[in-house]
């Protein structure tokens, strides 16, 4: 039922999400200027940010195939996006949500552009979390669970035939 909503909404989603990625990115940028400049603006307008912009772009290359994949697939697409955002608000699990997130749809998302943003985002992420924060724990314990949901992803579609 959501899978055959999205298809139906396909045509105007996939001309708003662009428009999103930009407003998001605006936004977050603007409110980065609200904080006193020093390592709090960083965070929100070199992390933060690039967030706001490659989630949408992310949403709107799935949204081409949803309804080629399997459910199962679809799901754990919003488990990670959950856990990500889960992460990013609360600091809860000790993963970064950043890492697991990027890991995950560079290696699940087979369109170049994609591909070369969520590249660039994890080496601006590993810079910010290894250099800047000293963070190895959640940037690696990211890196693996972004991984390791790659590859149940895989292991999910196994048996189809790419459309």
């Amino acid at each position: 039922m959501l899978t055959a909503a999205l298809a139906r909404h396909r045509p105007w989603l996939g001309r708003a999400l662009p428009w999103v990625a930009a407003g998001l990115t605006v936004a977050a940028v603007l409110a980065g200027f609200l904080v006193e400049a020093g390592p709090d603006r960083r965070f929100v307008v070199y992390y933060v940010a690039p967030m706001m912009f490659a989630f949408p772009l992310w949403a709107r290359v799935r949204l081409e195939a949803v309804e080629t994949q399997p459910p199962a697939r679809l799901a754990l697409d919003a488990v990670v996006t959950a856990l990500s955002i889960i992460r990013f608000v609360t600091g809860m699990f000790p993963f970064s949500g950043h890492m697991l997130f990027l890991t995950y749809t560079a290696l699940t998302t087979p369109r170049r552009g994609y591909l070369a943003l969520a590249a660039v985002l994890i080496a601006e992420t590993t810079v910010y979390k290894l250099v800047l924060m000293g963070d190895v724990k959640s940037w690696s314990i990211g890196l693996a669970t972004g991984a390791a949901c790659a590859g149940a992803y895989a292991w999910l579609g196994r048996g189809r035939v790419p459309s």
